[in-house]
């Protein structure tokens, strides 16, 4: 497939998924014609509307549409659309304990489903339920689920078996097992017993297992590379890049010549630093500081030219597009782009001409913007730093001693580093004195012997130079966001993408201000001033307390969650009135799209699709949290391997969940958690209440609270299933069994 019928595949298939949002908006209550089915999408181009028109006959030819008078249509009616105006609609989750829920799209609290009517759907799908006809003599109603609306999941990972002449692949997920009967046939007999990628197919009627076809043998189960593999294969994420987009990618040199620095502000003589991890390879971003007189600075903040190498339709955009974001596995990256561009081309390594695409800010002392400028540079870092570096720095305060550092280098790195911690601890205090909320949670580092076996793990410390880099960051996609608003015209009003943040819903915020006064914290929800100094106060309060870890979680569980769109209604965490992701264009999406868009506003170019922008961003988004639960799943993975051979064995935690079948501990050793079930304790009966959200037991009056220290025994820590059992040890108990 040639670029140019490959980008319009794309555009297509984005204007269908937006017709069909649309239409399912309506819920089928009216008909709508192609004229008004663009103006609700906000298309006004014609080549455009042509593509939504050729959208509407692919819909109505897959039987999603139909048209019920001469150009007037409507969504398909189908069995689920004619439950009554009491459907619910949703995604389904599986639990380990066997408790099927409903994540409801509307935003409301959890649904449980009824387990018995789940034929013919899997984890994940989105379905729609409706309350049962008759209320339940005891507990709570069951939802249960009338149909199926789409599978939001198209991959799996599962065991390979044979039977007689049939392949099936056998998927073991959380509070799900189930096999697949394969169409194709692996290589050989031997691969049996190998992990593999599988691809749905179908689910016929009547059939009692799905069908699927296999796209990938992955390896022996329990081998290393296999499981990070298999959990990226879980998510949805590519495990290589097609062959056309490897070919576009290499031919690109790793430097750019005099040709391609034409056009471009060259900042090659100006000093500029890199500042990453110290095991980092792809360098999204570089800071460049000069002195331009008396109380006057130019910062300079670039980032890699991605869209230079990228370019819009090609092989290399549909594969970037498709994975939307870097995945972060505790022992790898699973990249957006191909290495030879994520580490090599695009990344501002030190001491290489690099294309760039720059914030410069006029600043004086106060870090007050006094002029801006956005647009494509050419730059050469001086310096590579670690964050390690960048700290013992701004510990010291003093460029003494630095002159061993400093060799080889023309300009005084250690002098740079200190001014600008000067100017981002200013714009820290600018942030929060506007309203920005603090949030910080935990990040995991492990330590790996030879064979990727973890021997230790580790909370990484937040150290002022990552604080340093946040706030230039932070200014440049504010900034960028702003300019771009501002000189758009009615012409790109809805086309360009923003980092959103909604307001906390009232009533999840005063659930959580219950549950703080639960431990004596007390949370102000009168306004927003209250809200944001309530929960700033929280975090400090929190510092050092052994409840700290929960209680923060409720916190941001209690916070809407940020997305992407092209409708802006600002940032509430980070108080500000525009915001975009800009400085991140190797790793995410939605910073190439936000670099294409700003280019068009600079060269006056036509503003890309309404409805392709919001399709691109709704599918960024979910790829996102896709992204965030593989990383999660990669850490407990690990967390479960240290604990390999331990069973058994007495270990001290503390209480960090509590549900009505039992209470999850955090454990010292692995920082992951473990499940002590009520219905295997024996020594007394223990029940969750819920008015003092608490564990309570009946005969000894025992009470455990969220943040307790609790000693447990290792009863089991099963790699396959992702689960650790455990057993609560009362401290009146002997140690020895």
């Amino acid at each position: 497939m040639s670029k140019k019928s490959g980008d319009r595949s794309r555009r297509l298939q984005a204007s269908s998924d937006a017709v069909t949002r649309l239409m399912r908006d309506e819920k089928g209550k009216q008909t709508l014609n192609p004229k008004q089915i663009s103006i609700r999408l906000g298309v006004t181009d014609a080549m455009e509307r042509l593509l939504v028109e050729e959208a509407i006959v692919k819909l109505c030819r897959q039987k999603v549409l139909e048209e019920v008078e001469q150009g007037q249509y409507r969504l398909r009616s189908k069995p689920i659309e004619r439950v009554s105006e009491s459907g619910i609609e949703g995604w389904l989750q599986f639990t380990h304990g066997g408790s099927v829920f409903l994540r409801r799209a509307d935003g409301g609290a959890d649904l449980r489903v009824n387990e018995d009517r789940l034929q013919g759907v899997l984890p994940d799908d989105k379905v729609l339920v409706r309350l049962p006809r008759k209320t339940p003599q005891r507990g709570r109603p069951k939802v249960e689920v009338v149909g199926l609306i789409e599978r939001t999941r198209r991959f799996y990972v599962g065991i390979l078996r044979r039977q007689g002449e049939v392949w099936r692949v056998s998927v073991d997920l959380p509070g799900f097992l189930l096999n697949f009967r394969l169409i194709n046939a692996p290589g050989t007999v031997s691969d049996e017993g190998k992990k593999v990628v599988i691809e749905v197919v179908d689910w016929p009627t009547g059939q009692p297992t799905p069908r699927a076809e296999l796209r990938e043998i992955l390896g022996a189960p329990g081998d290393n590379d296999t499981e990070m593999q298999a959990i990226a294969a879980e998510f949805g994420f590519p495990l290589g890049f097609s062959r056309d987009a490897l070919d576009e990618a290499n031919r690109f040199t790793p430097e750019p010549n005099e040709q391609e620095a034409v056009g471009r502000r060259d900042f090659r003589s100006i000093a500029t630093i890199t500042i990453d991890p110290v095991d980092a390879r792809d360098f999204d971003d570089a800071l460049s500081l000069r002195k331009l007189g008396a109380n006057r600075w130019e910062l300079g903040v670039h980032i890699a030219d991605v869209s230079h190498y990228v370019q819009s339709g090609s092989a290399l955009d549909h594969e970037a597009r498709e994975r939307a974001t870097s995945v972060y596995l505790v022992d790898r990256v699973v990249p957006m782009l191909p290495e030879h561009l994520s580490n090599l081309v695009c990344s501002l390594r030190p001491d290489e001409d690099k294309l760039a695409f720059s914030a410069v800010f006029e600043i004086d002392d106060q870090a007050k913007i006094l002029a801006e400028w956005y647009g494509r540079t050419i730059i050469r870092s001086r310096k590579r730093l670690t964050y390690e570096q960048a700290e013992e720095v701004i510990i010291r305060n003093s460029t003494e001693n630095n002159s061993t550092e400093n060799k080889g280098t023309d300009f005084d790195w250690g002098q740079m580093v200190l001014e600008l911690n000067r100017i981002a601890l200013i714009l820290k205090a600018q942030r929060f004195a506007a309203g920005s909320i603090r949030f910080e949670s935990e990040e995991l580092r492990f330590a790996f012997d030879e064979k990727g076996k973890p021997t230790e793990v580790f909370v990484k410390p937040h150290l002022q130079s990552h604080s340093l880099i946040e706030e230039c960051m932070l200014l440049a996609n504010r900034k960028v966001s702003a300019f771009m608003a501002h000189q758009a015209n009615e012409r790109y009003k809805n086309s360009i993408v923003y980092r959103v943040h909604d307001q906390p819903d009232p009533e999840r915020l005063e659930n959580f201000s219950r549950f703080a006064a639960l431990f004596g914290y007390k949370i102000r929800t009168g306004s927003r001033d209250q809200i944001t100094a309530s929960l700033n106060a929280l975090a400090d309060q929190l510092e050092g307390k052994p409840e700290a870890g929960v209680v923060e979680s409720m916190a941001i569980r209690s916070m809407a969650k940020a997305r992407y769109t092209a409708q802006n209604i600002g940032h509430y965490g980070l108080a500000f009135t525009h915001y975009s992701h800009f400085t991140s264009p190797i790793r995410r999406y939605p910073d190439l799209m936000v670099h294409r868009q700003l280019q068009d506003i600079l060269d006056a170019k036509p503003p890309m699709s309404v409805s392709l922008v919001e399709a691109d961003c709704v599918h960024s988004s979910d790829r996102e949290k896709a992204a965030v639960q593989a990383e999660r799943t990669s850490v407990r993975l690990k967390q479960i391997e240290m604990l390999e051979g331990m069973t058994g064995q007495l270990l001290e935690g503390w209480v960090s969940g509590i549900q009505d079948f039992g209470f999850f501990v955090t454990l010292k050793f692995s920082r992951g958690e473990g499940l002590v079930r009520f219905n295997a304790m024996v020594d007394d009966r223990y029940f969750f209440d819920e008015r003092t959200f608490s564990v309570r037991a009946q005969r000894s009056r025992l009470q455990l609270r969220l943040g307790d220290q609790v000693r447990v025994l290792l009863k089991k820590a099963d790699i396959r299933t992702r689960q650790v059992d455990l057993a609560f040890f009362p401290d009146d108990q002997d140690d020895h069994f």
